[in-house]
């Protein structure tokens, strides 16, 4: 499975109220094109790779497979979903997004609630990496790899229905998730 996760605030004088509205009017209509299998947005505090503002909204967008990015760009802002995409786009500020492979599907997206998003240690091998995140490998918990180094986020983000404890010498931003609605 591969996700797109998808950082974004509302423009200066926005209400958030109506930037949420637009935003789930759109993510309603973009998820009945039947190109993604799930899509969730939260709010939570801004991390340091997005900067500037208290909080940002994230998109998830759960895809089978990296085959889907083409009609998953074109049908976002084409055909039922251009005017409400037009609509949201027009009171989005600042915005970043990140590939990220699903390496361990423990919980289902709409039920996360916490995050926590990290790098691979210096001189880390991935496999040792690897052999100490096989703890997480559990129900409850998501583990995610960012895909070829594309966007701002960390390399790996943890996501739990209860907040997940990292490995020992494993550290990184935490962040709670909060559901804007269940699309």
């Amino acid at each position: 499975m591969l996700v797109y996760v998808f950082w974004h605030q509302p423009r200066a004088g926005v209400a958030l109220d109506e930037y949420a509205g637009a935003l789930l009017a759109f993510e309603s209509v973009f998820k009945a094109q039947g190109d993604v299998e799930d899509v969730q947005s939260f709010r939570m505090e801004a991390p340091p790779w997005f900067g500037g503002g208290q909080r940002v909204y994230t998109d998830w967008y759960v895809m089978a497979d990296s085959s889907r990015l083409d009609a998953v760009n074109e049908h976002a802002v084409t055909g039922a979903c251009e005017q409400p995409h037009r609509a949201v786009a027009a009171m989005t500020g600042a915005s970043a997004g990140s590939l990220y492979d699903l390496q361990h599907g423990g919980c289902k997206l709409g039920q996360a609630r916490h995050s926590v998003w990290f790098s691979k240690p210096d001189g880390m091998a991935y496999a040792a990496l690897r052999e100490k995140l096989s703890g997480l490998r559990v129900e409850g918990v998501c583990l995610l790899q960012r895909r070829m180094g594309l966007g701002p986020a960390p390399e790996f983000c943890v996501i739990g229905v209860e907040p997940v404890e990292m490995p020992q010498g494993l550290a990184g931003e935490t962040r709670a998730l909060a559901p804007i609605g269940q699309v």
